[in-house]
């Protein structure tokens, strides 16, 4: 669908065709319509919240795809909203999902945030660097309870790989190949 075009500063819905990633590490874009396979702006710089970045799955012509919100500026046109059609994550009342939407844009991979549940849905799990609860400068060991959350973890999922100097798991924690929802409740 043909972006809408409110003015000359706003594109509302622009369809983000292509991504990659610059030399600063700034995600850039290219936007135009997928429908009508036409681009509008190549080098869209793309801005969101602090503490994330990410990359849209590649548009296919004549499908849904991702789009965007854009500022027209000429040469260097800013991307500052999102959304992906083809990600289809059903969400009660007061609930958030993060989801990477993978090459084909179906979002498999996710975290479910509910009022005092935490849902992964996915393949693998891997836990890289420290594991820490508690107070800041608490250096208790993690107690069995939580050993035995995060063991349920490691066995929903394909593999589960501790960081180092963090808690250390004893075997087996792995069902190689398998995929699978994890429900866990920490309290």
């Amino acid at each position: 669908m043909p972006p809408t075009q409110k003015d000359d500063t706003f594109s509302l819905g622009a369809d983000i065709l292509g991504t990659n990633q610059g030399s600063q590490g700034t995600v850039l874009g290219q936007t135009g319509d997928v429908v009508n396979e036409e681009v509008a702006s190549d080098n869209v710089e793309f801005w969101g919240p602090i503490g994330l970045i990410a990359r849209p799955a590649k548009a296919v012509p004549q499908q849904h795809s991702c789009q965007a919100i854009t500022i027209n500026q000429g040469s260097n046109d800013v991307a500052i909203a999102y959304r992906d059609l083809r990600v289809n994550i059903a969400l009660a009342d007061g609930e958030v999902a993060i989801f990477a939407p993978g090459a084909d844009g179906t979002g498999t991979t996710r975290i479910l945030l509910q009022d005092g549940t935490i849902t992964i849905t996915g393949g693998t799990v891997n836990v890289v660097g420290n594991v820490v609860l508690g107070a800041a400068g608490d250096k208790a060991p993690l107690d069995s309870k939580v050993q035995t959350e995060l063991g349920k973890i490691a066995q929903a999922f394909s593999s589960f790989i501790p960081g180092t100097g963090g808690a250390s798991f004893a075997s087996p924690y792995t069902s190689p190949g398998a995929t699978a929802s994890s429900k866990v409740q920490l309290t």
